[in-house]
């Protein structure tokens, strides 16, 4: 995936949140903060599964929660190669798991990307 990739539909984002810059800078705050930290629980989840080849219902369902609620945040913001990604791992945690490392350091890197431009988009602060 492209860098260039990484772009966001703020205006219909403001639409979707009536207009409400407030909303809009809370929600913000909430992909910046939570996005990275989740991508990177995704990689910890990852890196069990590789150091122990069997999967347990919880780490599935770990996964699936993790990739769940990161869509969801993309979504709001209309980063779909982020929200896509996802909902692939959403989708299918095992086809996700089974792949090589790259996986998970793709997730970090579109996920802690995706929190940079959005922050960078809307004039705020990140830290990596």
């Amino acid at each position: 995936m492209d860098d260039s990739e990484i772009t966001f539909a703020l205006s219909q984002t403001r639409c979707n949140l009536a207009n409400d810059e407030l909303l809009v800078r809370d929600m913000a705050e909430i992909f910046i903060s939570d996005v990275p930290e989740m991508c990177g629980r995704l990689d910890d989840l990852y890196h069990k599964v590789c150091n122990n080849p069997q999967m347990s219902e919880q780490m599935l369902s770990d996964v699936r929660h993790l990739a769940h609620s990161i869509k969801g945040l993309a979504k709001i913001f209309g980063a779909e190669p982020l929200a896509s990604l996802a909902e692939r791992i959403e989708r299918s945690p095992q086809a996700w798991l089974a792949r090589d490392v790259r996986g998970a350091s793709v997730v970090i890197r579109v996920g802690c990307e995706s929190a940079s431009r959005l922050a960078q988009a809307l004039g705020m602060s990140h830290a990596d």
